[in-house]
């Protein structure tokens, strides 16, 4: 866009904007740091979740918060930090742009998994850039060592209990909705839950561990997503049956087997007892893991071209459908003949 608006004898002819920042990266506040006695909000947020997983030895087996921590503290180095400071949106490179004065098209990247593990994904991705860009292997790994140590211990009915931790990870991030210190708001809210597990469950030091290590896992996510994107809250309630424990794990709804597990361990009549549990969730503006749909969008494009399922690293590759998809599309003719590349 700059060499558009800086170019003199029309040598560009068309542009593509692929996971481009149009209107900046507001996510770059939360990455770069005031100076080195202050770190950014990331960093702040990735050396808390470390120190939260003391006792959780089986994080560590994977080395992904280490990986994440290094990619935030890359943008503490002073070189790095100037470049993606022009990235702000009131940055004067931003707001200097002019509207391109050629056809162009955007190619915006949702990130749109159900699991909302977005940073680890993305980490993975940029962790293995040079090859393909895959988002899997570091969540790979962490689910099976989890599972390996939940077998180790033998106690298969903590499997069903592992698949609703995550919804105490969850209320952890409502907090932050109204709470005007999150950082000790998810920290309490962790220290609260490990609590719980512990008060509820008669649990070996090895299911311990893993359910803070997933704790500690999700609501570092939580926690990305919402210092990245703008959100909404939504509440409402749902009917829960009083079902012996060991019903609970075919539970569907993660929701309701959450609610499940809190009802039978502490006591109900499955032939008389129904419950209505109350319910938040947060909804929020899709993103690519790093720039929000509105920060990618420019008006007035020839065409736009949504990459679900796809991160903002991995944009890069034409091996992910939606990106290869849109380059044909393009050079095909779909946006005009601009783009046509003759065959």
């Amino acid at each position: 866009r700059y060499m558009d608006m800086a170019q003199q004898n029309g040598r560009l002819s068309a542009m593509i904007l692929d996971g481009t920042p149009n209107q900046g990266a507001g996510v770059i506040d939360n990455l770069l740091p005031v100076n080195s006695s202050f770190p950014s909000e990331a960093q702040r947020m990735i050396t808390q979740m470390l120190n939260l997983r003391t006792q959780a030895q089986s994080c560590t087996g994977c080395q992904s918060m280490e990986a994440i921590q290094g990619w935030i503290n890359r943008f503490a180095n002073e070189d790095v930090k100037n470049y993606y400071q022009q990235l702000k949106p009131s940055n004067s490179v931003i707001t200097n742009l002019e509207t391109p004065g050629i056809p162009y098209a955007v190619i915006w990247g949702n990130e749109d998994h159900e699991d909302a593990l977005t940073l680890t994904r993305l980490v993975t991705s940029w962790e293995n850039a040079g090859v393909s860009g895959d988002d899997e292997a570091y969540i790979d790994c962490f689910n099976s060592i989890i599972e390996q140590r939940i077998q180790e211990a033998n106690q298969q009915f903590a499997l069903g209990l592992m698949q609703s931790i995550a919804q105490l990870a969850g209320a952890a991030g409502k907090i932050f909705t109204t709470n005007p210190n999150p950082g000790e708001a998810i920290e309490k809210a962790i220290n609260a839950a490990v609590t719980a597990l512990r008060s509820m469950f008669n649990l070996q030091k090895e299911i311990q561990e893993v359910a803070e290590c997933e704790l500690v896992h999700q609501a570092m996510n939580a926690q990305w997503n919402l210092m990245l994107a703008p959100y909404e809250t939504h509440t409402g309630y749902l009917d829960v049956p009083c079902l012996p424990c060991e019903q609970c794990e075919s539970e569907e709804d993660p929701q309701v087997a959450g609610w499940c597990w809190s009802n039978c361990m502490y006591g109900c009549d499955p032939l008389t007892q129904s419950f209505q549990e109350p319910y938040t969730f947060i909804t929020f503006q899709p993103h690519d893991g790093l720039l929000l749909k509105t920060e990618q969008l420019l008006a007035g494009a020839a065409k736009t071209y949504e990459a679900k399922g796809v991160n903002h690293m991995q944009e890069q590759f034409w091996e992910y459908a939606p990106i290869g998809n849109a380059f044909q599309d393009l050079f095909n003719g779909g946006a005009g003949a601009a783009f046509i590349v003759p065959k």
